[in-house]
């Protein structure tokens, strides 16, 4: 495992440790704390990419998967791969 790898598990820590200086310390609400926290950690992620990538005037897409029409059930077949997959782990 490589520096660069430690970053989000270092940032969790931190971040985890904030909240916790929040709700036990300070007594403040966990629900109103964290969603600060994530309100705090979104905009500090878009600032980041905005800073270290100041060329790109639209951020990365993802591509969803497509629907698996060959299935002969209609309803499956209108449904992700990921879908289905998550039907079947289902007990």
């Amino acid at each position: 495992m490589g520096p660069a790898s430690r970053w989000p598990a270092a940032t969790g820590g931190l971040i985890g440790a904030l909240h916790a200086l929040l709700t036990v310390s300070l007594a403040l609400s966990q629900h109103v704390a964290g969603l600060g926290l994530t309100m705090l950690a979104t905009s500090l992620a878009s600032y980041a990419y905005r800073v270290s990538f100041p060329k790109v005037d639209t951020p990365p897409t993802v591509e969803p998967f497509a629907p698996m029409a060959w299935l002969p059930i209609p309803v499956l077949g209108a449904q992700t791969p990921l879908t289905l997959l998550a039907l079947l782990l289902v007990r």
